[in-house]
């Protein structure tokens, strides 16, 4: 199971790898994931002008950093430095 949670964000994949094949979570598995995800995270739709998400996805990729949590630290420091 791939599960990154850094404090504000989760990002989930459906799937896992075990010995370097894909295996399908189980029903309950997915269950417990929806339910985990609508009772302890906020979902927010970003729109940017065209080329700034891949700038965006290489920032984060650089700082070793999902895309998301790029953005949601950015807007953290933002908001700190205030």
């Amino acid at each position: 199971m791939h599960i990154v949670y850094s404090g504000h964000i989760i990002n989930m994949v459906y799937y896992y790898q075990k010995d370097g094949d894909n295996m399908s979570y189980t029903e309950a598995q997915k269950k417990a994931s929806i339910k985990y995800m609508s009772e302890k995270t906020d979902d927010i739709r970003l729109r940017v002008p065209k080329g700034l998400k891949d700038k965006y996805k290489a920032a984060a990729k650089k700082r070793g950093k999902s895309m998301t949590q790029f953005i949601v630290d950015c807007v953290e420091k933002e908001l700190k430095n205030a």
